[in-house]
C-alpha cells in the first residue's frame, strides 16, 4: 500500500465536479449545467483500507469498486498520482477509469478518463467534441478512517 492510498482513506463530501469543461454533479452532469450547491451537499466518495471506494448520493451507493494507487519513484514523480477505478456496482459498473488524483491537505482532485485506456496528463475537463470526456472533481475531507484500520 502506498502512503498516497493510506492517506486518501477515510470519507470525502464533492466541493467540484466538471465534465466537458463545465461545472456540474455527478448524476446530474447534463449540456453541462453548473453544479447545484444542493446537489454537491449530497455527493461523497469513500476509499477503505480494502482499497474499495463507494460513491453516495444522499447515503446510497450510485458507484463502487476498488481502485489503485500506482507507487512512483521521487524523480518521476509528477505534481499527480496515477490512479484506477474499477467500477463494480452502479455507475460505471463493468468499467475501468484511468486517472489521476492530487492530495493536497485535506483536498483530493482526482481526473478521470472515461473513455480510453489512457489517463489524463492534467487536471483538465476541456469539452468533449475536442477530446475524450474527462470528469474532473474536488472533494474535502469529511472523516480519516478509524486507528485500528
Amino acid at each position: 500500500m502506498t502512503e498516497l492510498h493510506q492517506q486518501i482513506l477515510g470519507t470525502w463530501a464533492l466541493v467540484r465536479a466538471e465534465l466537458g469543461g463545465a461545472g456540474s454533479a455527478q448524476g446530474a452532469i447534463s449540456g453541462g449545467e453548473a453544479m447545484p450547491p444542493e446537489i454537491a451537499a449530497r455527493v461523497e466518495i469513500e476509499f477503505d483500507a480494502e482499497s474499495a471506494y463507494r460513491v453516495r448520493f444522499a447515503g446510497e451507493i450510485s458507484d463502487a469498486g476498488h481502485f489503485e494507487i500506482f507507487a512512483q519513484t521521487e524523480s518521476e514523480a509528477p505534481p499527480h498520482h496515477p490512479i484506477t477505478l474499477h467500477g463494480k456496482v452502479g455507475t460505471n459498473a463493468g468499467r475501468t477509469l484511468p486517472g489521476i488524483c492530487q492530495l493536497r491537505g485535506d483536498r483530493l482532485r482526482l481526473c478521470l478518463a472515461l473513455e480510453g485506456d489512457a489517463p489524463p496528463t492534467g487536471f483538465a475537463s476541456p469539452p468533449a467534441a475536442n477530446a475524450a470526456p474527462y470528469y474532473l472533481v474536488t472533494y474535502r475531507r469529511k472523516t480519516r478512517p478509524s486507528a485500528h484500520i
